[in-house]
Order: structure tokens, then sequence, then C-alpha cells
């Protein structure tokens, strides 16, 4: 509501002074802005890095823990096992999940760049056409789009220009020892 009514007070004072509100849409970012849709491609990558790093042993464990079913061990030996490849199951799956979480967080950083540069970008638009403002449409409860108003291909061209590549930099912790 608040977004509503700060709106209808920018077209209200901008029809009073015969300034402009200019809008953006921002909601093909990941398309449209080269450094966006790199780094898109970069935690994929990643992505696919840790389950390749993770899966085979999961997997193996699994298998090992399948096997024990029909294993000529005895009950005890076979409980032991079980413990020992829960612990390990469980070891794993910590390991996976803490890479992910830095991978969040080289992401959010990456990600962050990026908004920096955009929120830069829309000023300099907004600014340069002398606009009472520069919506994005994203943000914004009814926003009539087309027309004149419309600078998105600009600020998708200039964030293209200004950044075309962020890279994801995960800082990864050294591996325990097994």
């Amino acid at each position: 509501m608040k977004v509503l009514l700060a709106f209808c007070a920018l077209l209200c004072a901008s029809a009073a002074s015969a300034q402009v509100v200019l809008y953006v849409d921002l909601g093909d970012a990941y398309t449209r802005s080269d450094a966006l849709a790199g780094l898109l491609r970069q935690v994929d990558e990643e992505l696919g890095r840790i389950r390749d790093e993770y899966q085979p042993r999961e997997q193996a464990l699994r298998a090992d823990l399948a096997a024990l079913r029909t294993s000529r061990m005895s009950e005890e030996a076979k409980q032991t096992r079980r413990v020992e490849i829960a612990r390990e199951l469980q070891k794993l799956a910590q390991a996976r999940e803490a890479a992910q979480e830095l991978l969040a967080q080289a992401n959010a950083r990456a990600i962050a760049q990026v908004d920096a540069a955009l929120r830069s970008i829309k000023e300099q638009v907004r600014a340069e056409a002398r606009a009472v403002a520069l919506l994005d449409a994203q943000e914004t409860l009814y926003l009539r789009r087309g027309g004149s108003f419309d600078r998105t291909d600009e600020v998708y061209r200039r964030l293209n220009e200004q950044l075309p590549e962020v890279v994801l930099r995960v800082h990864r912790r050294p591996a325990a020892a097994s």
C-alpha cells in the first residue's frame, strides 16, 4: 500500500511540475544481464562439482549398507558396520551442506555486485532523463507498461557494458582429515 501511495504521490508531483516518472522492468535479469547469466552458469557448475565430489562416496556407502543384508557377518558385526556407515553418511551430508553454504555465500556476494551496479545505473538513467523517479516494475504494485517511459533496454545495455561478468569466489574450507 505504501508503494502505491508513493507512486500516486510521484504521479501527482510529476503532473504538477511536468516532470516524468520512468520505469524499468528487471524481471528478466538472469537472461538479459551477461553478468547474471554467467553467474548462473558458474553456480550450476559449482553445484555439479559438489555433487560429483560427494555422490560417489555416498552411493558406495549405501551399497555397503544394502550388502549387509545378505552378508555372512555376525549380527553384532553387521550392527557395528551399520553404525560406522551411518556416521560416515552423516559426515558426508554435513560436508556437502557446508560446501553448499559456501556457494550460497559466494553467490550472494556476486549478486550484491550486480545490485550495486544496477542501483548506480538506474540513478544515472533517472538523472540524465531529469525524471522525478525511475520505478522498478518488480517493486511497484501497479505500473502501466509501454511507451517512452520504459528504460529497461537502456539499463540492461549499460549493465552489460559496465559489468559484463561477475566471478563466483567460493572460499572453500580445508578438507578434514579422514
